[in-house]
Formats: structure tokens, C-alpha cells, sequence
């Protein structure tokens, strides 16, 4: 009730003069006030409708907000393994570098006799 008394304010008084009128007229008198056209739907279509548009309302703005979301996570994990991928590499390289100065000098010293 209190949408209604938004919706019409104005002239609601003069719109529900009879305290009997059923709540459906007084929405197509509200209806005609705006200057709306009245359409009656078959109950095919006021079952239908509801399904069209919550199907729509998830293909045009959930999915997208989802898929954008998974797509920020993904790439985040994908940075991290890539960044735990260069510092192994980095590490494995140094440690080669080393072992390869240690035996250039186990090599290089003069034979005992």
C-alpha cells in the first residue's frame, strides 16, 4: 500500500473514493493517471516473462561480473606460479654457476705427486 500512496499520492484520495473498490482497480486508475497502457497477459506469459527475465538478468550482468572475477584470480595465480617459477630458475642457475667455479678449480690445481 504505501508504493501505491507513492506512486499516486496526489490524487490517490480522489482515486479510491469507495473504501470497497477492489486494490486491482485502483492500480488500473493509477495506471491511467501515469498515462501507462493497460495490458492483460495471459498466465503463459506472466509465467514466462519472470523466467526471460531472470535469464536475462544473469546472462547480461551476473556472467560477466563472475567471469571477470575468475578471470582476476586465475591471472593472479598464474603471476604467482610464474614469479615461484622465475626465482627457482634463478636459483638453480646460481647454484650451477657455482658448482661449475668449484670444479674449473678442483681442476685447475696442480697435480700432487
Amino acid at each position: 500500500m504505501k508504493f501505491r500512496r507513492r506512486l499516486c499520492s496526489p490524487d490517490l484520495s480522489s482515486l479510491k473514493s469507495n473504501n470497497k473498490e477492489s486494490d486491482q482497480t485502483l492500480w488500473r486508475r493509477c495506471l491511467e493517471k501515469l498515462g501507462l497502457p493497460k495490458v492483460r497477459l495471459g498466465i503463459r506469459w506472466k509465467l514466462v516473462l519472470p523466467f526471460l527475465f531472470i535469464t536475462l538478468l544473469v546472462v547480461a550482468v551476473i556472467l560477466p561480473i563472475t567471469t571477470a572475477l575468475i578471470e582476476k584470480r586465475i591471472e593472479a595465480e598464474a603471476d604467482r606460479r610464474l614469479s615461484q617459477s622465475a626465482e627457482s630458475v634463478a636459483a638453480l642457475i646460481e647454484r650451477s654457476s657455482e658448482e661449475a667455479l668449484l670444479s674449473a678449480n678442483f681442476c685447475r690445481q696442480p697435480a700432487r705427486s
